[in-house]
């Protein structure tokens, strides 16, 4: 039986001194690995759609596990969207809302909610498929999420 490098130290070391015995460092992983090893805890967490894209980008990027499924991140975005359209059962109005608030919706990143703010204004939802501003199934996520009033 072959032993990696760490495990051969840590078995020579318990071997010289057993009272001794200390947790290895970790060694550096390839990005292959570090993909491989967030894949699997996303699955054991049964993630999914933009949860599971949230959590691997933190993991990947070596943030703890904790702020990536944390539910405090999610929640101040609600509140804030209902509070743009109350008159609309929590609609939210794509020419007056805030970048944060179009975040929150899925499938709109940073990159897809600038991408609605400098279109603006749009006299109807549809417009933002019809203007190449996000792709079709993303526009089926938030479609029903979603309203363009227009300016008084």
């Amino acid at each position: 039986m072959r032993l990696s490098r760490p495990a051969t130290l840590v078995a020579l070391s318990v071997l010289l001194d057993p009272g001794a015995f200390v947790q290895p460092v970790k060694a550096q992983s390839t990005p292959q690995e570090r993909m491989k090893a967030c894949n699997v805890e996303a699955g054991q967490q049964n993630l999914s759609g933009d949860k599971r894209k949230s959590f691997m980008a933190n993991c990947l990027a070596g943030k703890p596990a904790a702020s990536a499924t944390s539910p405090v991140v999610p929640a101040p975005a609600k509140p804030a969207a209902t509070t743009t359209a109350p008159s609309q059962a929590g609609l939210l109005d794509i020419n007056s809302a805030s970048k944060e608030q179009l975040e929150a919706l899925p499938q709109i990143g940073p990159a897809r909610a600038e991408a609605i703010i400098k279109g603006r204004p749009y006299k109807a939802k549809d417009e933002l498929v019809d203007r190449y501003i996000v792709p079709q199934k993303a526009y089926k996520a938030i479609q029903n999420k979603i309203v363009a009033r227009p300016k008084s």
